[in-house]
């Protein structure tokens, strides 16, 4: 296993004001678009619009995602917490990205886009930021306009991913945060897919949850295992609490 010590020193002329503000603005702009707050509760919520719906096909998953104006108010929610973890995610995600020498970059559910804007305006080529519900997209849209954001916006619902991977290509790096724990089948979402990029760097809390029933049971040795068989080697990331995933391609 290849192991890099975190930089934390990389990005020390980084405005990082700059890069905070689509965080910072993510739930007043979803009040002004949507004419009420995100909720405290809205994880439980979200939760029980999950149960409500009884997801079975592969149809009712990809309406769930696309029609749930509550996943738009979770990510609003959830990337404005004061606590700057969301924003922290995204300068560790690159600054790891930078130290294995990559740069341009693809985002896979990027919600409301403040993680991909955050990247590109570390300096980051930004190929694509995709996303399926079309709440979010519009989030996305609103927030990439006030961080003055030079982002490509993908809409799953009518571009495939390996299409725009095709179009946009080629990508050093894949990131994606608080997506795949979602994803039916995530391995036949992926494969052969993941092979488009030469690293992947995932934040994903893997397998079933009492405050997010949307989660699979697919767990992290699965993942992982996964990652193996397509020709990847983790890296382990030394000097952060809690690291990404991350994964580079097998030379």
């Amino acid at each position: 296993m290849r192991e890099i010590t975190f930089d934390r020193d990389l990005f020390g002329d980084l405005d990082g004001r700059t890069i905070k503000m689509a965080y910072q603005i993510a739930a007043t702009a979803f009040e002004v678009m949507f004419h009420y707050s995100p909720r405290d509760d809205i994880e439980a919520l979200l939760s029980a619009e999950w149960d409500e719906a009884q997801c079975e096909t592969d149809a009712e998953f990809d309406e769930f995602y696309r029609e749930s104006l509550l996943m738009t108010e979770e990510g609003a929610q959830w990337h404005s917490e004061r606590r700057g973890q969301r924003y922290r995610r995204a300068f560790h995600a690159g600054t790891i990205a930078k130290q294995l020498g990559f740069n341009s970059f693809a985002e896979v559910g990027a919600g409301i886009g403040t993680d991909g804007i955050a990247l590109t305006n570390m300096g980051f080529e930004n190929a694509y930021l995709a996303e399926i519900n079309r709440y979010s997209l519009k989030m996305m849209e609103r927030c990439a306009d006030v961080a003055s954001a030079n982002i490509r916006i993908v809409d799953l619902s009518k571009y495939t991913k390996e299409m725009a991977t095709e179009v946009y290509g080629p990508i050093d790096w894949l990131f994606s945060s608080d997506v795949f724990e979602h994803i039916r089948d995530l391995e036949c979402w992926l494969d052969p897919w993941v092979q488009s990029f030469k690293c992947l760097i995932v934040y994903a809390p893997f397998g079933t949850s009492d405050k997010n029933h949307a989660h699979t049971a697919y767990s992290r040795v699965q993942f992982n295992n996964f990652m193996d068989r397509q020709g990847f080697d983790k890296v382990r990331v030394l000097g952060l609490a809690i690291p990404p995933m991350v994964y580079t391609r097998r030379q």
